[in-house]
């Protein structure tokens, strides 16, 4: 296990539909401490890295970045029927009938998780996939040598 770490590093990759990028930071800090920032699409990944992370690094604050760069093809959007009826039902439950009424429309697109780009989700699941398939290749005790891949790794200690 990692007892202490100053770093950063930066991996990025092209794939199918855009690019991905992850950058690490860390500085020491007499607790752990791991902030996540993924995009929307990749959330249901922040508690997995967040674990993981936990199990390599007794103490820091680490700060992970992953960024997603998609195609023109791939930022057209769909609208997710059952996130914008549970959310109109949240609001039906708590709003009288006229007040539903005169939502306007355009502000329900806006809410989380109600349109989503197309493959974002596909990449997602790929990405957990390959998060779920990296895990046995990492050397705890190596820190950020023990990265493996696809783009280069830098490492400031």
């Amino acid at each position: 296990m990692i007892r202490s770490m100053t770093g950063f590093g930066v991996a990025s990759a092209d794939a199918e539909g855009g690019s991905f990028s992850v950058e690490v930071r860390s500085v020491n800090n007499k607790f752990f401490k791991a902030t996540m920032r993924v995009p929307d699409a990749l959330g249901a990944l922040e508690g997995d890295l967040e674990a993981q992370l936990g199990k390599r690094i007794s103490r820091g604050s680490v700060m992970v970045t992953v960024r997603v760069a998609e195609s023109a093809a791939d930022r057209v959007g769909r609208i997710d029927g059952a996130a914008l009826e549970a959310y109109m039902a949240q609001l039906r439950s708590v709003l009288p009938p006229e007040q539903v009424a005169r939502l306007d429309p355009s502000a329900l697109l806006e809410l989380p998780g109600v349109v989503v780009t197309v493959g974002a989700q596909d990449r997602a699941e790929r990405a957990r996939g390959a998060h779920q398939a990296a895990r046995p290749g990492m050397r705890p005790s190596a820190g950020y040598a023990g990265y493996r891949g696809p783009g280069p790794c830098r490492h400031a200690g």
